[in-house]
């Protein structure tokens, strides 16, 4: 793993703890992004400023893929969407979806740190 700088590294370290392969700095199991109960409730918490739609907006956007991608698993227009985005961007103070992601990741980063999550266990095949 390549870290051009701590947010990118811890970033990188959480999809890393949740076992998300990673090639050039970018998360490739898609499924493995999706977030556990626990990890949505944290989340949620988190951004208490956004509404329950734009919540979802962040989820799906933690999932991972491109906009087109995003606001079809939504049922969405894709203008649609970006009016999402850019409401969400300016709640939260991100400017882009990597720096949307590396908050999300400083919060779910936070949250093991703090014990509100439990660490995620590598399961071991025998």
């Amino acid at each position: 793993m390549k870290a051009t700088n701590g947010a990118t590294q811890r970033s990188a370290s959480i999809l890393e703890s949740r076992n998300t392969p990673i090639t050039n700095g970018v998360a490739t199991d898609r499924a493995s992004r999706e977030l556990a109960a626990d990890e949505r409730q944290h989340l949620h918490e988190a951004l208490g400023g956004l509404t329950a739609r734009e919540r979802d907006v962040v989820e799906a956007i933690w999932a991972g893929g491109s906009n087109e991608h995003v606001a079809e698993r939504m049922c969405v227009a894709i203008p649609t969407l970006r009016t999402h985005l850019m409401r969400i961007h300016r709640k939260l103070g991100t400017q882009g979806k990597g720096d949307l992601i590396r908050y999300i990741a400083e919060h779910m980063l936070d949250g093991y740190r703090t014990g509100a999550l439990a660490p995620v266990r590598a399961r071991v095949d025998v």
